[in-house]
């Protein structure tokens, strides 16, 4: 814990995806109380900052995190299309529909390989 509190950058990605027990949750507290105001720290989350709370298992400690992070932040938005798909493999027009996978042409037609 103690390496994570002094790196410049900590990069949390993925936060809140599922719910904190009580000792993750008192990690977490004490590692932004840490960094706070000392060291730059990004989260990324599919969750509202608010919705955060209710995936902590102490609302004391959550609240008093959160607050940390949301009083110094920069805020960013992403809607629309989700990047990943976006980044997809386009489909070629030999590969199979149904699959994706790649077909070989062999003199006798199209099979799978």
């Amino acid at each position: 814990m103690r390496r994570l509190t002094h790196v410049q950058l900590l990069i949390i990605d993925d936060f809140a995806l599922k719910g904190l027990d009580q000792i993750e949750t008192a990690d977490f507290y004490e590692l932004i109380v840490e960094r706070h105001r000392e060291a730059a720290t990004v989260v990324t989350s599919n969750r509202a900052p608010g919705h955060w709370l209710a995936m902590m298992a102490d609302p004391l400690l959550a609240q008093s995190a959160v607050d940390r992070l949301v009083s110094v932040a920069h805020v960013l938005i992403v809607e629309g299309e989700s990047y990943r798909m976006r980044q997809r493999p386009t489909m070629h027009p030999d590969n199979d529909p149904t699959t994706g996978l790649a077909r070989s042409r062999t003199p006798t037609g199209i099979h799978d390989r």
